[in-house]
């Protein structure tokens, strides 16, 4: 699962974490991605806990930014081959990936921290993220999504 956080200026935060080469050395074969530094956060879902709940506690977690359930939208459902992930001991997963997006204000982003593996975050215009980040599948999920509803206005 995945949040995208987008300011009132419409930019996606973005966060380039500290080793990413050993970090994904550990998690998946690094072989069968481009080096991508950027990212956005991961969320990972605890037994029996609402998408909604984790998607909230998770952002808390990896930005210091407080959401509210209530107020997040599920924008896509991703899965398939963009996103395979392969990992050293020869086992692949095809990930479904919950893709939501969530409003932030001038307030919560004062409170604004990374994690431990976290380099930076970072905002970016949606049309000038870094050409190295993962998960462009989502980033372009997330164009798509502001193209259709901008035909729907």
């Amino acid at each position: 699962m995945k949040c995208i956080l987008m300011n009132k200026n419409t930019e996606v935060l973005v966060a380039e974490y500290n080793n990413i080469s050993k970090f994904f050395d550990e998690i998946i074969d690094i072989k069968n991605i481009d080096y991508a530094p950027y990212v956005l956060k991961k969320i990972y879902l605890e037994k029996s806990e609402d998408l909604r709940v984790t998607a909230v506690r998770e952002a808390y977690e990896e930005t210091g930014i407080k959401l509210n359930p209530l107020y997040i939208e599920l924008i896509d459902t991703l899965s398939g081959e963009s996103r395979k992930n392969s990992y050293p001991n020869g086992d692949i997963v095809y990930n479904n990936t919950s893709l939501y997006l969530a409003n932030v204000t001038e307030n919560d982003i004062k409170e604004l921290k990374g994690d431990s593996e976290t380099k930076r975050l970072q905002f970016f215009n949606i049309d000038s993220i870094p050409a190295n980040i993962m998960d462009i599948d989502l980033i372009n999920a997330y164009k798509n999504y502001n193209k259709k509803n901008y035909r729907l206005k």
